[in-house]
């Protein structure tokens, strides 16, 4: 071989072996890319996952939060209708005239309270003078209506030296459950009529 031939030889060689080191330096430089892209694809995937974690985590906080809200206002609203079952009723009963002549009873709720009610109207040694009642009537007050009036037919006839007894018994409508007291009772009046039935005076 000539020495020429052999300076071909070794710029071949070396031509070559460039051509290796910058084919491999280009499949490392793209395994770096491939391997930064994917390193980029995984962060972007967990922090989309994390985003829905988040969301969940809150939806799940804000709907927690929205049960105790509810179950609260329900502990609230059954503490507050087992205080009015053992309140007992506060109310006012009197006659009076109806301004037409003649009587009717006027009830007025002081705290709301539903309860029942029946009443007789007697004069002297217990003689009733009214009509009798067959059963009880219930009242349910609202701020809106507290205030209510029954008839009172009585028997001017019947009564002696002006002489009324007005009995008003009561009781709530958890009474009979709780037995407490004050939950039920009698309120009793009394009142000097005209014979003419046109004044009504309470008596002590």
């Amino acid at each position: 071989m000539s020495w020429w031939n052999s300076i071909e030889s070794v710029d071949r060689f070396v031509f070559w072996t460039s051509v290796a080191v910058l084919a491999l330096g280009g499949c490392a430089g793209v395994a770096s890319v491939l391997s930064f892209i994917g390193t980029r694809r995984a962060e972007t995937l967990r922090t989309e996952e994390n985003i829905k974690l988040r969301q969940q985590l809150k939806g799940a906080s804000e709907s927690a939060r929205e049960a105790n809200r509810q179950l609260a206002a329900e502990q609230q609203a059954k503490k507050e209708a087992e205080e009015r079952r053992r309140t007992p009723p506060k109310f006012d009963a009197v006659l009076e005239p109806d301004g037409n002549g003649k009587f009717r009873v006027r009830i007025t709720s002081n705290n709301l309270i539903p309860f029942e009610f029946w009443y007789v109207i007697t004069t002297k040694n217990g003689r009733l003078v009214s009509g009798f009642p067959l059963e009880a009537t219930k009242l349910f007050p609202t701020a809106e209506r507290y205030v209510f009036f029954g008839s009172a037919d009585i028997e001017l006839d019947k009564v002696v030296d002006g002489y009324l007894e007005f009995s008003f018994k009561f009781k709530s409508l958890s009474a009979d459950e709780l037995n407490l007291p004050q939950h039920a009772g009698e309120i009793i009046r009394k009142y000097k009529v005209s014979a003419d039935g046109a004044s009504l005076q309470a008596l002590p």
